[in-house]
Parts: C-alpha cells; sequence; structure tokens
C-alpha cells in the first residue's frame, strides 16, 4: 500500500518546511509527496527544492496560480500511488498518521477512505480544540448537510477520485466538502481512525475565514446533497435522488449558524447571512445544534478556547443575540432565540442572560444542608455540589418565592449521587476492613470469611481499592441496611431458608436462623407483656433498620408500608401462606420491591448533612437513630385534609410535621402509585403555588391524598409533592371526583358493585363485547372440547354461557344442557342463537347467591371464577360445585394466567384478585377432587377436574396428563393485548427465534400515516403502503407490542423480554390515525400509544400553523372508542409549545392540565409523556415527573436500555422518506 500526498502551496514559504518536516518523519514510509507550486514569489519553491534534494519522494511542479482546485488536480494527474492524501502547505501530521491510517485500510479492503481526528492551531501556536468524526460507513447522509472532517484528516482511493473529474474549480471554499459528498453518493465506505493525527492551522485571510464566501458555497454543496447530481454518474441507488427536500431548510439554518459564529467571533454582524434564504422557513429547528455551531465557531475563529468563555464571551453575547432573535423571526421556531441561549450556557456553563437565569451554590454535603434562600426572581438554582471537597457535579433545581427547601434539595442530591456518597461512607466504614488477595489473574476481596468477588485485572492492589465499589457495593450495601455482614448476594433475594441455605451456605443459614428466631421470640414476649401480640390485620409498617422477624397475619395478603430512617418509600405485597410471612419473606419483599431506592433514602436519611466519620459510624446505625430522632419529634395535628376519607398510617403526623416548610400557608400532595418504588412517584418536588386549584384536582381524579396547613381562605405559599405521605395500605382510595365534576360516568367494577347489574348494562352496552368469533377464543373453545371424555355426557352445566358462542358447540356432546348466566339479557341472546337445538335449557343464575340447579355429570366454567370477588367467595363457589357434581363427574374450566397470582410470569394485568393458579390450587384443595388433564398456554390454562368417592380415592393416584405448549397457539386481539404483562416466554411469535431476547427496546415514533398531504410536512408523514410494509416486517420478524409498564419491570430487573418487543407510539393525535393506521396496526396484531395535545383534541394542529396545512384531530368520542379497543393514550402537552422556552410554572401548567383532562376524560391516571419537538431539559423533567408522570418520552435517536432515565426515554423517530430498508437500519441502530 503505498499513499500519495499532493501539498498545494502558493506563497507557502513560511510555512511549507514544516508541513514537509512532519512527512518526511512519517513512520510509514511508502508516500510520495508532490508540491504544487500555484503562481508562488515568495521561495516557496526554493523551500520545496531543499526537501527535494534530500529525499526523491518529494516531487514539485510549478504552475500559474489557477487556485486550490486547479493546483490539487494536477497533482491528482501527477500521483502514481492507488490512495490519496490532500495536504495544506501550512498544516502537518503527526508522525504515525500514515502507518494508523492505512493499517485500517489494509485491514479492511472494501474501504473507499478513512478518516481521523485533527487539532486546530492558533496563528500563534496555541492548541485550540480537537475535531473528530465518529461515523463510518456510509457517509452521504451526513455529508448532504454538514463537512464531517478536515481535508488532510481523509485518505482516499485515487480510481474514486478520478471518476468523478478530482475537485469542483468553481467553488472558492468548500471544494473538499463538495467532493466527499460526490465520493460519498457512489456509496464508498469510510474507516475511522478515533485519535486526532492531523494540525489544522487557523490562519488570517484565509478562504475558510470568509463567512459570506463560505455561506454561499455551502449552500451550493447543501443543495447538491438534497438533489439528484448529475455529475455523478454511478449514484448509490439510495443516494441517487439526494436527502428529501423537505430536509433542506433545517441543514441549511444549521449551516448558517456555524458560518454566523464565524462572522460574530471576528467581531462581524451575521444578521446579513439571513437576507440570503428570506424565503425559507422551518418552525422545529434544534437549538441544541443551533447553539453547538454557533459557540464552537465563534470560539475558532476567534482563535480562543472553551477555558477562556468567561472573558470573550460577554463581549459577543449582544452579537450573538441579536442573530437568535432575528433567526427565531425568520424561521418561525417559537422560543427558538430563548431554547438557544440556554443551551449555550449549558455549553459554557456559565449563567445565561435570559429571563430565569440560574442562581449558583455550593452544597458541601458532609456539612448541615439548610433551606436555601436566593434573590428575588430568581426561578431556578444551579446546584454545585461536594463530598469532602470533591466536585461531584451540580444540579439545577426550581424555586417558587425565593425558597428551596432542604427537604427537596437533599432528595435531588440523593437520586443524583448516592452511589458516590456511599462508596465514600463505605471507605471510612467498610473497606478498610475488607482483605484484598491476590491471586494468578486478579484479586479476590473478602470480608471476614465471607468472598465478595473475584476480580480479573492486571492493575495493583490500590487501583483495585479505588475502582472496587462498583464490583462489590451493592452487596456491601445490603449487608449494611439488613444487619447481616455474612450474606451473599443470592442470600438477600431467597425467599425461603431452604434458598437461603443454599445461597448463604450452613454457618451462615444457621446463624441467620436462629437469630431470626430469637427475635421473634423476644419481640413475643415484649409485646405479651404489653398485652398485644405479634400479628397484623393486613397492614404492617416496617422500617428497615428493624430486626426481621415472622409475623403472624389474619388475612390472604400483608400490606407492608416500607420506610427508611422512619420516612415512609412505598409498599409492598407479600402473599400470605398458612398465616405467616417469614422474616426471609419479609426481606425479600422488601429488597425486591425496593430497588436501588432503598440506597437513595439511606444515604439522603442516613450521610446527608453529616461527616462521613462521625458515630454511629454504620449505616444501619445511622438510620436508626434517624427514625428514632423522627418519633421523638412534633405530632402536629393541625393539618386538614381536603378527603376526609383519607386515612394515614401511624407516625404519620409526626412524618409530615419534620417536612413542612414553613408551617403555615402549604398545601401538601401525596403520594402518587405508592406501590410504584423508584419512580418520578418517589420523587420531591415544589410546585407553583399558583397552580393549586389544577394540582389539587388532578389529585382527586387519580385519588391521590392532599392535605392543608391553610388557614380559611388563605392562599398557599408553597406546594409540595410529598412521596412519603402514604395512604394506609388497605385503604381502597377511590377517586373523590364525581360524575358532575367531570362529565364523565365511571365504568362499575363487578367486585364491588352489584354483579347482576353490571352484567346486563355490561351486555346491553354492544354484542358479544368479548369477540367470541375471535381466532383466539375459538381455537381455546376447540382445545376445551378436546378435554372431555370420550363418552357422551348424560347432562350438564354451562355456568357463564353468555351469549351461546360455546353453547352452541358443546350441545352436540351432551344428551340434556342448562346454560346459565347472571345477565338476563346475555340468557335470551344465548336462547336465540341457538333457538333451533332442542336439549338445551337456558336460565338467570347468580352463582354466588343462588343454589345451582340440579346434580350434573358435567359442569363447564370458563373466564368467570375471577368475579366472584374474594378468596372466601372463591372456596365457597368451589365447595358448590363440587357438591353439585355426581360421583365421577367432570368439572372442566379455562381461565386465565393473570398478574396478581405471580407478577413475575406472563399473565393479563386485570383487576382481579386471582387467577388460574388461585383457582386450581383452591380446586385441588377440595378433598375428593383429582386433576385429570390440563393444557398450559402462556396466557391460559384449561382443566378437566374429576369428582370421586373416598373409597375409589384411595386406590386413585393417576399422575395428571399436562399438556405444555410454550407458545400462544394463536395471536391475540390488539384490544386484548393490551393487558398482557409479557415476562417469561409465549409471545405469539416467540416460534420464529426462540433465542430472541430484548434487552434494547426500539420505541418508534410516528406522527402520521396518511396518502396525501403538504410537501412541507412529509417528514411526518408516511403513507398508508409505507405504514403496512412496516408492519408486515416487524409481523414476520417476530416482533410484538408492549407498553412501557412491561419495559419498566424489565428495567427494574436488568432481565431481558422474551422474544422481539416493540413500541409505537403517535404523536398529536390525528385523526388519520383511526382512519389508516389503526386498522393496520389491528390486521397486523399491534398495539399503540398516541400522544395528545389535549387543548386541541376534536380541533386541528394550530402548532404547526407555519407549515400552512390545517389538519383535523381526534375528538373525545374517537379517543374514548379507541381506548375501549385496546388503544393506550398519553399526554403532549396541553398546548404543543417547547417547554424549556417556559417559566417553572407555565412547565407544570402544561403537564398538569394535561393530566387532569386525561384523567377526567379517559377515567384511568395517564403515567406516560412525550416532550413537544423533544424539547427537555434537566429541570422540564423534573417538573413533568412531579406534574404525575412516570414515564418520559424524548426524540433522542436511539434504542432504550435497562439503564435510561425513565423520564428521558430514546425513541426512533420513523420518517416519510425512509424506504424498508432504512426501516430495518433503524430497527438495529448501534
Amino acid at each position: 500500500m503505498k499513499v500519495s500526498i499532493i501539498i498545494p502551496a502558493h506563497n507557502a514559504a513560511g510555512t511549507l518546511a514544516e508541513t514537509l518536516e512532519s512527512v518526511v518523519k512519517q513512520t510509514f514510509r511508502n508516500w510520495e509527496a508532490i508540491v504544487v507550486d500555484n503562481g508562488s514569489n515568495d521561495g516557496t519553491h526554493a523551500v520545496a527544492t531543499v526537501f527535494a534534494e534530500k529525499d526523491p519522494r518529494v516531487r514539485i511542479v510549478s504552475e500559474l496560480q489557477k487556485g486550490v482546485c486547479v493546483a490539487r488536480n494536477t497533482g491528482i494527474k501527477m500521483a502514481r500511488f492507488d490512495w490519496l492524501l490532500f495536504l495544506d502547505a501550512d498544516d502537518w501530521l503527526l508522525p504515525h498518521h500514515l502507518e494508523r491510517m492505512t493499517n485500517v485500510l489494509a485491514a479492511n479492503p472494501n474501504l473507499g477512505g478513512v478518516h481521523c481526528g485533527w487539532i486546530h492551531i492558533a496563528p500563534d501556536g496555541s492548541q485550540l480544540c480537537d475535531g473528530f468524526c465518529k461515523e463510518e460507513g456510509d457517509l452521504f447522509n451526513l455529508f448532504a448537510s454538514t463537512c464531517l472532517f478536515a481535508i488532510h484528516a481523509c485518505i482516499i482511493r485515487r480510481s474514486i477520485v478520478t471518476s468523478l473529474g478530482g475537485f469542483d474549480t468553481s467553488l472558492v471554499t468548500c471544494e473538499d466538502w463538495d467532493l466527499w459528498q460526490r465520493i460519498a453518493r457512489t456509496g464508498v465506505r469510510f474507516g475511522a481512525v478515533h485519535e486526532a493525527l492531523s494540525f489544522y492551522r487557523m490562519r488570517h485571510g484565509s478562504a475558510s475565514r470568509d463567512g459570506f464566501q463560505l455561506f454561499i458555497d455551502g449552500l451550493r454543496v447543501i443543495e447538491r446533497g438534497h438533489s439528484p447530481d448529475s455529475r455523478v454518474s454511478n449514484p448509490w441507488l439510495e443516494n441517487a435522488n439526494g436527502l428529501p427536500a423537505t430536509q433542506l431548510p433545517t441543514a441549511m439554518f444549521n449551516y448558517m449558524c456555524w458560518c454566523a459564529g464565524l462572522f460574530i467571533g471576528i467581531g462581524k454582524d451575521a444578521r446579513p447571512l439571513l437576507n440570503t434564504i428570506t424565503n425559507v422557513h422551518d418552525a422545529i429547528l434544534d437549538p441544541e445544534g443551533i447553539a453547538n455551531n454557533i459557540f464552537h465557531s465563534a470560539l475558532i475563529h476567534a482563535c480562543q478556547t472553551k477555558n477562556s468563555c468567561d472573558k470573550f464571551w460577554p463581549g459577543i453575547e449582544p452579537s450573538v443575540n441579536e442573530f437568535l432573535f432575528a433567526l427565531e423571526k425568520q424561521s418561525q421556531a417559537i422560543g427558538l432565540a430563548y431554547r438557544t441561549t440556554s443551551a449555550i450556557s449549558a455549553l459554557q456553563r456559565l449563567p445565561s442572560n435570559n429571563s430565569h437565569p440560574p442562581y449558583t451554590i455550593h452544597v458541601e454535603i458532609t456539612k448541615p444542608i439548610h433551606d436555601i434562600i436566593t434573590p428575588e426572581n430568581v426561578e431556578r438554582v444551579n446546584c454545585n455540589i461536594e463530598l469532602e471537597g470533591t466536585p461531584l457535579g451540580s444540579i439545577v433545581l426550581s424555586v417558587y418565592d425565593t425558597v428551596l427547601p432542604r427537604y427537596i434539595l437533599t432528595d435531588a442530591i440523593a437520586e443524583r449521587f448516592a452511589w458516590q456518597i456511599l462508596g465514600r461512607h463505605f471507605e471510612h466504614s467498610v473497606y478498610p476492613g475488607l482483605n484484598i488477595i491476590r491471586e494468578k489473574n486478579g484479586f479476590s476481596i473478602w470480608r471476614k470469611n465471607r468472598h465478595l468477588a473475584k476480580i480479573t485485572t492486571t492493575e495493583d492492589a490500590q487501583t483495585i481499592k479505588q475502582k472496587m465499589h462498583d464490583e462489590i457495593g451493592w452487596i456491601v450495601f445490603l449487608q449494611e441496611i439488613c444487619g447481616c455482614h455474612n450474606g451473599t448476594f443470592e442470600s438477600f433475594y431467597a425467599i425461603s431458608w431452604k434458598e437461603f441455605f443454599k445461597a448463604a451456605g450452613w454457618k451462615v443459614f444457621l446463624q441467620e436462623f436462629i437469630k431470626s428466631k430469637i427475635t421473634t421470640i423476644r419481640c413475643f414476649l415484649a409485646k405479651v407483656k404489653n398485652r398485644k401480640h405479634i400479628m397484623a390485620d393486613g397492614d404492617l409498617t416496617f422500617d428497615i433498620s428493624d430486626a426481621f422477624m415472622g409475623i403472624k397475619v389474619l388475612s390472604k395478603k400483608l400490606e407492608v408500608l416500607i420506610t427508611v430512617g422512619g420516612m415512609p418509600i412505598g409498599v409492598v405485597t407479600i402473599p400470605v401462606k398458612r398465616n405467616v410471612v417469614s422474616a426471609l419473606e419479609l426481606r425479600y419483599a422488601i429488597v425486591k420491591a425496593s430497588g436501588y431506592e432503598l440506597c437513595r433514602v439511606a444515604v439522603r436519611e442516613g450521610l446527608l448533612g453529616k461527616s462521613l466519620i462521625d458515630k454511629p459510624l454504620s449505616l444501619r446505625g445511622r438510620l436508626k437513630a434517624a427514625k428514632v430522632s423522627l418519633l421523638q419529634g412534633d405530632k402536629d395535628t393541625s393539618f386538614s385534609k381536603t378527603d376526609a376519607e383519607v386515612k394515614f398510617p401511624p407516625e404519620m403526623d409526626r412524618v409530615l410535621n419534620s417536612i413542612v416548610y414553613p408551617k403555615e400557608a402549604c398545601i401538601m400532595l401525596g403520594r402518587r402509585f405508592p406501590k410504584e418504588i423508584g419512580t418520578s412517584a418517589s420523587r420531591r418536588a415544589m410546585l407553583p403555588p399558583s397552580l393549586s386549584r389544577e394540582l389539587i384536582n388532578a389529585a382527586r381524579v387519580t385519588g391521590e391524598p392532599v392535605i392543608t396547613s391553610l388557614a380559611q381562605d388563605e392562599q398557599p405559599k408553597h406546594i409540595i409533592y410529598t412521596p412519603e405521605m402514604v395512604c394506609c395500605p388497605l385503604q381502597e382510595k377511590q377517586s373523590s371526583t364525581t360524575a358532575e365534576d367531570n362529565n364523565t360516568t365511571t365504568q362499575e367494577d363487578p367486585l364491588v358493585s352489584s354483579s347482576q347489574d353490571y352484567f346486563n348494562n355490561f351486555f346491553a352496552e354492544k354484542e358479544d363485547p368479548w369477540n367470541y368469533t375471535s381466532v383466539y377464543e375459538q381455537k381455546k373453545y376447540e382445545q376445551t372440547l378436546t378435554m372431555l371424555p370420550q363418552h357422551r355426557m348424560r347432562n350438564a352445566l354451562e355456568v357463564a354461557c353468555a351469549e351461546g358462542h360455546f353453547t352452541i358447540q358443546l350441545a352436540p356432546r351432551v344428551d340434556s344442557l342448562i346454560a346459565a348466566d347472571i345477565s338476563q339479557i346475555a340468557v335470551d341472546r344465548a336462547a336465540k342463537r341457538c333457538k333451533d337445538i332442542k336439549n338445551i335449557r337456558f336460565q338467570q343464575l347468580d352463582l354466588v347467591h343462588e343454589p345451582l340447579p340440579g346434580i350434573f355429570e358435567l359442569i363447564v366454567c370458563s373466564e368467570m371464577l375471577y368475579y366472584v370477588g374474594e378468596y372466601d367467595t372463591l372456596e365457597i363457589v368451589a365447595h358448590k360445585f363440587v357438591e353439585a357434581l355426581q360421583p365421577g363427574g367432570y368439572l372442566l374450566m379455562a381461565h386465565a394466567n393473570v398478574t396478581a397470582d405471580d407478577p413475575d410470569h406472563t399473565g393479563f394485568d386485570w383487576e382481579v384478585p386471582f387467577g388460574i393458579e388461585t383457582i386450581r390450587k383452591t380446586f385441588l384443595g377440595i378433598r375428593g377432587v383429582r386433576l385429570v388433564k390440563e393444557i398450559r398456554t402462556p396466557l391460559y390454562r384449561i382443566q378437566l377436574f374429576q369428582k370421586y368417592t373416598r373409597m375409589r380415592g384411595l386406590f386413585c393416584h393417576n399422575t395428571p396428563e399436562i399438556i405444555n405448549l410454550k407458545y400462544q397457539p394463536t395471536p391475540i386481539e390488539s384490544n386484548v393485548a393490551a393487558y398482557v404483562r409479557w415476562r417469561s416466554g409465549g409471545h405469539p411469535h416467540s416460534s420464529i427465534d426462540e433465542n430472541a431476547v430484548t434487552r434494547r427496546l426500539p420505541i418508534l415514533m410516528y406522527h402520521r400515516v396518511a396518502p396525501t398531504g403538504s410537501a412541507s410536512t412529509a417528514r411526518y408523514r408516511i403513507t398508508p403502503e409505507q405504514f403496512e410494509e412496516q408492519l408486515c416486517y416487524l409481523r414476520n420478524e417476530g416482533y410484538y407490542s408492549i407498553n412501557l409498564e412491561d419495559w419498566y419491570f424489565a428495567m427494574g430487573r436488568k432481565m431481558p423480554l422474551p422474544g422481539k418487543a416493540v413500541i409505537l407510539t403517535f404523536d398529536d393525535g390525528y385523526l388519520d390515525f383511526k382512519t389508516y393506521a389503526w386498522q393496520l396496526l389491528k390486521q397486523y396484531g399491534f398495539l399503540a400509544t398516541v400522544y395528545l395535545v389535549t387543548d386541541n383534541v376534536g380541533k386541528s394542529n394550530s402548532w404547526d400553523s407555519a407549515y400552512g396545512e390545517e389538519l383535523p384531530l381526534l375528538g373525545w368520542e374517537d379517543i374514548r372508542q379507541l381506548q375501549n379497543e385496546g388503544v393506550e393514550f398519553g399526554s403532549h402537552t396541553a398546548r404543543h409549545p417547547y417547554l424549556t422556552s417556559l417559566s417553572s410554572a407555565e412547565i407544570v401548567r402544561e403537564g398538569s392540565r394535561s393530566r387532569l383532562t386525561l384523567g377526567q376524560e379517559l377515567g384511568r391516571a395517564i403515567k406516560t409523556f412525550a416532550y413537544p419537538y423533544g424539547d427537555v431539559d434537566e429541570v422540564v423533567q423534573h417538573l413533568i415527573g412531579a406534574c404525575g408522570y412516570t414515564f418520559g418520552l424524548s426524540c433522542n435517536h436511539d434504542l432504550c436500555s435497562f439503564y435510561d432515565n425513565l423520564l428521558l426515554l430514546p425513541r426512533i423517530e420513523v420518517m416519510g422518506s425512509d424506504s424498508i430498508q432504512n426501516f430495518i437500519e433503524k430497527m438495529h441502530v448501534k
């Protein structure tokens, strides 16, 4: 491999020697250098001659001055080697430049070029900044809009350059960009060396610093990149037409901003640039991209570094602002100027000169932390956090009425920096006592006799000490917090003593088992002394610093309010067996449910605001002291509740009293979703007092507790979201909003309302409400009939016959059949359907309250027993069934797997108390009943039981026949699939790839599916044909729909979902979603979530008025219909603004008003939010979470990982210009 280096030189006598010296010093020796003297008159030729005489690899050619493009083309013609490098006469290379670059080319023969990084050098020789392009492969889509690297940062194949005619001599600047773009259009693949190997000297008076010429030439290149290029005779098919013309305005404005930075950096007015594209508009310009271009261009061309910003930037800031306001006006991008100045401020790490500047403070977390009092008109505080003098980072928080309470600040610090703080604490308290033992391939770490980890490394022990927190920190934390210093990682997740024994070994098992029993006995004796018992009637408050012990429970489940240092963090439900919850079951449930939130709150309550070396040194001891201090505080009872029915656990008054600031004029919003631990529901927040009415109404809609410390007619000074304020766990809190309040009717629950009335109303609304004619249901019927014994049954009872769809198939298998249902409407329809069948008698029957009509050889009951009520009622009904069977008779049932039985396995997330597993165990617990046969699918089971006499039972020990179907045999309808929580296998398409799992989730972002529309919005519109092609691909590849709750479940356990999961989202709520998209989604078996702009529901897309295309949006009737069919809905704000351009109060108004409206109209709590335009920053995230949203969807282009922020989940935008190949590539983005 050999490289020809082409060096055009015009009056370069002062720099050429340094350039050639860098070439001569290359460690790669197979090169030639061609110096093209382009009409110099200053001794350039003489300098080149000196090098040529010393090294024959250097050649010289002289010509008249015709410009750099002609000179380079001359060099190309003279080149003898296959690879070219273009090097200007004032730039230079690092010695290993050619070696590193050619190694990549040699290793990848299919590459047409390779590029590297470069370093900008000021005229005085000082280093400014590095430039890098990390992209590899087909770079045309990038070159269509920008130049990716400096000209001497690339080695390119000579044959490619010559086939394209070399450099375009009509260009004064941007000629290298134009060449790279043409090369990329042919499909040439580029490699990359991720290292700066070349130097680029900034020169006064160079063509690249003529901002206006640079802009004019750059526009020509960009326009070529967005259209066909006749100069390229052999384009790669996908690149032939260039990028869509609809993307041209964005590219033009972004490039203009780079040139504007050049103007501003050298002290010129950049606004005249706008006059060159007066008819171009782009209402969705990205402020961060604009900020990057202006900021870095200004610094580079002014020869300034980022470190000099504090002195340099104030001098040019007025010119930047003038240009940005002019840009906002012309582009029609609302709020662009403010959002861009905020982004520039973040780049500088300096306060910006805008309408709500941040106020900066410094907080040392090992010293007492107090409320922060700010000057007037400060809306945001930038908190620089330090740990024992070491900077950890910064947090930006909103402020109202000049106060940032300690209560909010400490929670934000723990949320961001808990792990680092915990590690420093362990460096003082635990890690010095560990033994680090060198082994053959690394080190093993021991805590006395307990092996914690083995680290394979070649580093020394001191380095391991600095890094080991990430390896062993979690197991040490669990040991400390649970008071079990010998525990293994697995032992803390053991749910039984048997599992604990396997995980921890017999010594630790014996220690912990005996400790548990002694603790239980001590507590028992202490409580007996006080005439109490160790038992719970269904709810319990348990602090992590308390001793774990067995608990006698009087109900079927135990609701545990978990506290840390006395502060509640959430509720966990523990199933109760034989009226006892063991100490191990209690610990397992708390550790598993709390997850990392346990660490955050332990750090907040035990470490923040205190020296890390003060006693008590142990974390558990500190939390115990915090709890004691809390319980010794005042028990203030002056709070008034907005809902008198709200009940709180004991000591809640003391908890609230420790929080309120000040003691008067405060509203406290209580915990959302108490069983959702570690999400935004767990984060404390201050909210604007001006929005008290909206916030209280939104809380009422979803049944969240609200209390106040307001005097009569007093206006609140503070509104605090207080996640510690949890209602009593067993209190089934219903919404206090009436139908009159929200103009909606609430659907009755069959478990709490009159069942007969409920089902009559249910069947009255529509025929075949469960769609029994679907493939899914008919397959279940077919399987059910195969379970019947071969002989014909004499008499049978079908319970819950509904409208007779199964009745008509069962009747031929029996002599006499009674078909019964609780709804008379259903019975009448079933009778009509089966009117020609003579062996059926129909009757209305309330299974719970009425006796069964006789003794039967066969009873069939499907999809019904979840609705009888609680477990006690199920037992009564089960005995009623068995008593109504003749000896030897059969009971045939089909019921669904429900997550209430086992949340770790696939099932329906229905609001019912139990599913098939509980039903199965109930019947097997009845004497005289045996299971004969069972079909198991991921979503349901079909079971055949038989009643036998006691005498026969002595000799009847048959093993039941179990048929396990690993995959769901038929696709499930979208409206039913919406409730499925896929956990571990069984999804409808698993059979395509049994080994496929989803560790990174694609969330697809669509806007419109429509056949026609304006060219200006083509990016956001795909045709039904395109959409169908994409859905067909997804189905054929085995993708299936999940929702964000499923992904949250996987994230919490760091366990991949089975198969290939996908989420499809649609922003804005266009009416054509119902017309086109939803019809195709149903056809191909996929679900969708639609994000609504609530103030515009039933109206049009007013926020897109700049595009001149008014489009109708879904109305509430459409939305409710779609919801009933399985479509989910989320918030896209109330008015679709750029959120970062708003004040904190305006952000909260957008989030809370939208959530309130959606909750009232749809009758459910809304937890998902999509940021309009993807416009989000740290403060917006925090406030949207405080408004009640758990999930926030951005426009960051990526797949979701287990470690993503729930309020900043990435999405993949599907655009109108995407071919099916583009779509496939996006599904596999790296």
